[in-house]
C-alpha cells in the first residue's frame, strides 16, 4: 500500500466514522422527539414495538461504529509503523499519539450506549409522566 493509498483509505474510514456517527444521533434525535410527543399515548405492545425497533437500529449502527472504528485503529498503527520505520515520509502524520485512534473509538462507542441509555431512560419517563404543560 503506498502513503496515498494509505492516507485516502484512512481519511474514507474517517468520514464513514462520522457518517455513521451523525446517522446514530439522527435516529436517537428522531426516538427522543417521538417519545416527548407519543410515549404517554402508546399503549405497552406498541411501545414493545418501537422500543424494539429502536433497539436493533441502535445496536446496528452502534456496531456497524465499532467495527469501522476498529480497521481504523488498525490503519492507523499501520501507517504510524510504516513511517517510524522510515518506509512513509508523511512529515505531517503521526503528531498525534498512537493511541489516540483507539481512545476514540472508546469514547465514540461510550457516547453511543450512553444515547441509547439517555433515550429508553427519557422514553419511559415520557411514558410515566407524559409531557405536562
Amino acid at each position: 500500500m503506498t502513503e496515498a493509498e494509505a492516507v485516502m483509505t484512512f481519511l474514507e474510514f474517517v468520514g464513514e466514522s462520522n457518517q455513521l456517527l451523525f446517522g446514530y444521533i439522527s435516529v436517537v434525535s428522531a426516538f427522543l422527539i417521538m417519545s416527548y410527543f407519543t410515549a404517554p399515548k402508546l399503549n405497552n405492545v406498541l411501545a414493545g414495538i418501537v422500543l424494539g425497533l429502536f433497539s436493533v437500529v441502535a445496536f446496528l449502527l452502534i456496531f456497524q461504529t465499532y467495527l469501522l472504528n476498529v480497521d481504523l485503529d488498525n490503519l492507523y498503527a499501520y501507517i504510524y509503523s510504516q513511517k517510524s520505520s522510515g518506509i512513509y515520509e508523511l512529515p505531517w502524520f503521526g503528531r498525534n499519539s498512537a493511541g489516540s485512534a483507539r481512545l476514540l473509538t472508546i469514547l465514540q462507542i461510550l457516547s453511543t450506549i450512553g444515547g441509547y441509555v439517555g433515550s429508553i431512560a427519557f422514553f419511559f419517563y415520557q411514558k410515566r409522566h407524559g409531557s405536562r404543560e
